[in-house]
């Protein structure tokens, strides 16, 4: 009996071969890739980690990045669905062939005959069963032979799911179950609909998000930020830092055109205190037809900005939040980071939310205390911020280039690109 077994795969984008390679399972051992070969002329279309090196390694774990982490909510019930376990990397990309929505890479078996057409997530429908076990984690007691799903690649701790409604896809997200029947409901869901109406008021590009029950449970709702043609690659993909002084020092590497939106961010997470923009919860967007990157994606991700599990005793501690909380990542308090980084345009955003006031939602309206009260949160952080003051882009640049420790750059995939394309 054989100890070991043998399988070709091909990596495309769209209907292109960008590699071939070779899978080596056996009994007692993670698999490997072995024989890897690519055409060198293909290099910058490559996924950003396979920009930088192409070796049997590294292949490897990009594939582990295509498939569901272990951390995602109900990972075991979604994949008992199909008869598959958690850390099984090629057993779920042979079912769910690689395929994501956030760009247009798949892994097929070599000499794979479908089309990108008949399989891309962007125009076929997706499982609803599947959908359902990603949200709800309800499962059904027979095995089920799979179709065509988002969830296998979709990352994140919360109960979420790809649909799509009238032709368009959409993310459903609900608040983490562990609060369902407590006196403190994640109000999750809320926080991602309230903080799209600060960025709306300030102009930063964002995701839109709105409410609506499904299978009994109130999500936010928002739509695919990228398409088929456009690549969301998130910060740590596209460059391998993560906290505040890598990801900092980064974006000076990138240049004005970089750091100037990130600092936007820096400050709208400020005035909405959102403690989760780990590397991962931002990042930008790659033309798939050159791998170029075209700039910041559009902010998402706020279900933890806005206090979402306070209890109403809680709220007097709000006032003093911005001092005592830290950002992801970074070692100082939002108030903190946000003196160092403040520039005349977020005073201007500030002198703006003075007299901002939160809009309910009429179909599944949240508390009216609360929404008042976080509207006095948001005239009050806008107050503290205009305390600060403000700075030219270029101290910035200067405080921030002398402060932040150097980053290696030469494994940066962002980086490797840029010089490609000057090539």
């Amino acid at each position: 009996m054989a100890s070991f077994s043998e399988k070709a795969y091909e990596l495309r984008l769209y209907d292109r071969t960008l590699m071939s390679f070779t899978v080596r399972s056996t009994p007692f051992a993670a698999p490997a890739v072995t024989d890897v070969r690519a055409d060198s002329r293909t290099r910058a279309l490559m996924p950003p980690r396979l920009v930088i090196a192409q070796d049997g390694a590294d292949v490897m774990s990009w594939l582990e990045s295509r498939v569901v982490p272990k951390n995602r909510a109900f990972v075991d019930r979604l994949l008992q669905q199909v008869g598959l376990t958690p850390g099984d990397t090629m057993g779920i990309i042979d079912v769910s062939l690689g395929l994501s929505l956030n760009d247009a890479y798949w892994v097929v078996p070599e000499g794979f005959e479908g089309s990108w057409a008949r399989y891309n997530l962007y125009e076929n429908d997706f499982d609803a069963a599947l959908s359902l076990v990603a949200y709800t984690g309800y499962t059904s007691s027979q095995q089920h032979q799979a179709g065509l799903s988002s969830e296998w690649t979709t990352s994140g701790n919360y109960p979420k799911a790809w649909r799509r409604i009238e032709g368009e896809v959409r993310l459903y997200k609900s608040g983490s179950p562990i609060f369902e029947g407590t006196a403190n409901p994640d109000l999750g869901p809320y926080s991602e609909f309230l903080c799209a109406q600060v960025a709306d008021a300030l102009g930063v590009p964002h995701v839109p998000y709105s409410l609506e029950v499904w299978e009994g449970r109130l999500a936010s709702i928002c739509p695919l930020m990228n398409d088929e043609s456009t690549s969301f690659v998130p910060f740590h993909a596209a460059t391998g830092a993560a906290g505040f002084a890598s990801t900092a020092r980064t974006m000076l590497e990138l240049g004005d055109d970089a750091l100037g939106p990130y600092l936007d961010m820096l400050v709208f997470d400020a005035i909405v205190l959102n403690p989760d923009r780990h590397a991962n919860n931002f990042g930008f967007l790659r033309d798939n037809a050159t791998g170029s990157y075209l700039g910041m994606a559009p902010l998402f991700d706020h279900n933890l900005a806005l206090f979402p599990h306070d209890l109403p005793s809680d709220w007097p501690l709000w006032g003093r939040a911005g001092a005592t909380t830290r950002p992801a990542g970074a070692y100082q308090s939002f108030d903190d980071l946000a003196a160092l980084v403040m520039l005349e345009r977020h005073h201007e955003w500030c002198r703006g939310l003075l007299a901002f006031s939160f809009e309910n939602d009429a179909a599944h309206p949240l508390d009216e205390s609360r929404l008042q009260e976080l509207t006095r949160f948001i005239r009050q952080r806008a107050r503290t911020l205009l305390s600060m003051p403000s700075h030219a882009l270029g101290n910035v640049r200067a405080v921030l280039k002398s402060e932040l420790p150097d980053v290696e750059t030469a494994r940066m995939p962002i980086l490797a690109q840029r010089d490609l394309d000057a090539s």
